[in-house]
């Protein structure tokens, strides 16, 4: 959990990952294939709860760095919508 310099609130990919209770290997996938054609229902459905908040965004993760390692930022608009997905929309798996 963090603030970029421009101000956006941020979760790691594993603090993402520990808040909607799953494995940091599938908010890594949600990365990688975010831009894919065509989407898995899991990142369309994350895309859809984004754009009805009107945000249309081209990488879900900023590459942050401190100066010795760099990390994952997720901003809360995107971690606001991976929690809700997993909430409500992914159902018992």
């Amino acid at each position: 959990m963090g603030v970029l310099k421009d101000e956006t609130p941020f979760l790691s990919q594993r603090g993402l990952a520990r808040l909607c209770s799953v494995e940091n290997a599938h908010i890594g996938t949600i990365s990688s294939q975010w831009n894919e054609y065509p989407a898995q229902p899991r990142i369309t459905k994350i895309k859809e709860l984004l754009a009805s908040r009107g945000f249309f965004i081209d990488a879900p993760h900023i590459g942050a760095s401190d100066g010795k390692r760099t990390q994952y930022a997720y901003p809360d608009s995107l971690c606001l919508a991976v929690l809700e997905y997993y909430a409500f929309e992914a159902g018992a798996n």
